[in-house]
């Protein structure tokens, strides 16, 4: 699980999250860690029982509940409740627990259950295959649902230092995202530049050039104010300047730093300045 050692069996939590699940499961629960962590913090504490009322974690009238956490927390792993695996990707996220070595092995498991729950192919004929060429293609979904957690699993994977796994699932995501939704779409888009972001042995100047080009095309489909093109750029202006090319990596944050972003086509607020996971 790259960097972080599993502490349990193949995966297991990392030190932080047991800690953090301890103090929510025991003594006054809920209402004493957010006192102490949040100064009764109202929103985040909703949002945080929200996530705890799926997984039922430490619930005396649930099964399991005298089992060790860590062990309430693998049987979800282990289960094929997609409503629970995916709050159990909340958990562990970088706004909650941020365990990343878990978030990997959740992610694996809801892909493992959304692949096997796809229907078998086949059972066409040649000719039928051509009528259904003919005609304008929708997107499926069940496969976009699969090519999402094929995305999410490939950030996972870079939390975690995996970058042969994180390539291989971008890349995968990025096909299957371009023949469902075409070249343009955003999801296409955001993808590939993950994927360019993470070609680990590319040289800086290969590199650049590829962003020079994704810029270009970004531009092209979704327009200069869009979030997408905004990373883009983000990414080239950072890039640039670890070569020590400053005054051109200034022009290219200042492009867009003080802009600001088409809320009306997946942007976001002035000045906002978002990166690539």
């Amino acid at each position: 699980m790259g960097k972080w050692q599993s502490t349990i069996g193949e995966h297991g939590l990392w030190p932080t999250s047991l800690k953090n699940l301890s103090e929510l499961v025991g003594g006054e629960g809920f209402n004493e860690y957010f006192r102490k962590q949040f100064n009764w913090n109202e929103t985040s504490y909703l949002r945080w029982k929200e996530v705890f009322d799926v997984l039922k974690i430490g619930n005396a009238k649930e099964v399991g509940s005298d089992l060790p956490l860590e062990q309430q927390v693998l049987m979800i792993t282990k289960s094929e409740d997609l409503v629970k695996l995916k709050a159990l990707t909340t958990l562990c996220s970088l706004e909650f627990f941020d365990d990343p070595s878990l978030l990997v092995a959740v992610w694996r498991r809801i892909l493992e259950i959304l692949v096997l729950a796809m229907p078998a192919g086949g059972g066409e004929d040649k000719k039928g295959r051509e009528k259904k060429k003919q005609k304008k293609k929708k997107a499926d979904p069940k496969k976009l649902e699969i090519l999402d957690a094929c995305y999410a699993l490939g950030k996972a994977c870079g939390f975690v230092g995996d970058f042969d796994d994180c390539s291989r699932y971008y890349k995968r995501a990025k096909e299957g995202y371009k023949e469902q939704l075409g070249h343009d779409d955003v999801k296409t888009l955001k993808v590939t530049l993950s994927s360019i972001c993470v070609m680990v042995e590319t040289r800086h100047d290969e590199r650049i050039e590829k962003l020079r080009d994704f810029v270009k095309r970004c531009e092209s489909a979704l327009g200069e104010e869009n979030v997408v093109t905004f990373d883009a750029l983000n990414q080239l202006g950072n890039r640039l300047q670890e070569i020590g090319e400053y005054e051109e990596a200034k022009e290219v944050h200042d492009s867009f730093f003080f802009s600001g972003v088409d809320e009306g086509n997946g942007g976001r607020s002035q000045g906002y300045v978002d990166v690539v996971e």
